[in-house]
């Protein structure tokens, strides 16, 4: 999320005086807790105040100075969210308009994989991605994000291809807010052209016992769940009234069952598929923490192999996807265009972002990197004009032992 949602941060900036922070620092975590924290995290500012106002007192007799998100709060402090509230009232961050929304491009070729995207396809400045391919016309959303999925079901009936997977980074509400639309208006579409002649106007979807959203797998960390549980809140917070009532697939655990288990009485499980077990979940794929180059890879077909990187911080399951073979990188919320991600969130780590921000040494430069927010990069230049990330290391260099990314430990 950028600076409308749990996103992107900024450079890094460091204070020293304490008597000079406490008054801006306490006016803009007033502005923080108003246009910025979810309304389900109750805080008191003032007792947040006197705790910060405590940690630069300390900071400053120790040494410590913030770093990173000084400057984040400026931008969160919300013109663009503000304009979409009116005074009194907690403002929202509506779907994208129709007509506002641009169109789907590809982004890069090669001689088995194409990439298509959108930038800017929510109001939270999200991009969405999708990974095609070319020899078995399999394809992989990126995340859910864009406010409209109906155009990435066109593109894919158009070009013949079948969504298979849907990657998801992480869950925040910007990355999985329309989560529950491209799974059912993409598994409906494809349900209606494997009934071939079958006249689907007569089809009761209501009624029918699958729509097919559960042939698409969701692929993604279980260390999410915190964000999961609460994307309900989240979504009342932001006043996305007709997505707060609907339930995650992955909160639905009659959808799940072991693959050998054929009567689903006898484990207690309720069966949606009126006992045919059609219903359940197969395809969905929950990664590991532990990761490496050995074994956390999915096999996209025809020699292409996709690596996931356990890389927290940001938020406390964060993974990459990496395609090293195609020298593409998507790095979620961590890396951005001369940007790192925010930490300044619930259950966010300044240290685990600085150590997932040490994930890329082994990679090249000319990996280009494919950011949940704003423009594509380069690890190259992201290497020579990134502050934050060139301070990271930096920092690492001088023999700091725990690198910190950010002004606050998380809330762990």
């Amino acid at each position: 999320m950028t600076s409308l949602s749990p996103g992107a941060c900024t450079q890094t900036h460091t204070h020293t005086h304490t008597p000079r922070l406490f008054l801006p620092f306490f006016c803009f975590f007033s502005h923080f807790h108003t246009y910025v924290l979810p309304s389900f995290w109750c805080v008191d500012v003032w007792f947040l105040t006197a705790t910060v106002a405590m940690r630069f007192t300390v900071g400053s007799r120790c040494g410590y100075s913030p770093n990173l998100t000084s400057l984040t709060n400026q931008l969160n402090r919300s013109e663009r969210l503000r304009k979409w509230g009116s005074v009194g009232s907690s403002p929202g961050v509506p779907r994208i308009p129709r007509l506002e929304a641009k169109s789907i491009a590809i982004l890069h070729e090669s001689p088995k994989v194409l990439l298509a995207g959108r930038n800017h396809c929510n109001n939270f400045d999200s991009n969405q991605y999708m990974l095609i391919n070319k020899a078995t016309k399999q394809c992989m959303l990126i995340d859910a994000a864009d406010d409209w999925p109906d155009d990435w079901a066109a593109f894919i009936a158009s070009s013949s291809l079948r969504l298979t997977n849907i990657f998801l980074t992480h869950c925040h509400i910007d990355n999985i807010i329309n989560l529950n639309a491209f799974l059912s208006i993409c598994g409906r579409q494809q349900q209606e052209e494997k009934m071939g002649g079958e006249d689907r106007g007569d089809v009761d979807w209501e009624n029918r016992e699958s729509d097919g959203s559960e042939k698409i797998g969701l692929i993604w960390c279980a260390a999410e769940e915190c964000w999961v549980q609460n994307f309900g809140r989240a979504c009342e917070r932001y006043r996305r009234f007709e997505e707060m009532h609907l339930t995650l697939p992955m909160m639905r655990r009659n959808l799940y069952t072991p693959r050998h288990v054929k009567d689903t009485a006898t484990f207690g499980l309720s069966d949606p598929g009126n006992g045919r077990n059609g219903y359940f979940r197969r395809k969905d794929m929950l990664l590991s923490t532990a990761t490496n180059r050995a074994s956390s890879f999915i096999d996209f077909g025809d020699g292409v192999l996709l690596y996931y990187i356990f890389s927290p911080g940001h938020s406390p399951g964060h993974m990459m996807l990496h395609a090293p073979t195609e020298k593409l990188l998507f790095t979620g919320d961590l890396l951005f265009y001369s940007k790192v991600g925010r930490v300044d969130l619930p259950w966010a780590t300044g240290t685990r972002l600085a150590e997932s921000l040490r994930l890329f040494e082994a990679m090249p430069d000319n990996t280009v990197v494919l950011p949940g927010h704003g423009r594509m990069t380069t690890l190259g230049r992201e290497r020579r004009e990134n502050r934050a990330l060139q301070q990271c290391y930096q920092r690492q260099e001088i023999g700091q032992q725990e690198v910190s990314v950010g002004f606050n430990e998380g809330y762990l």
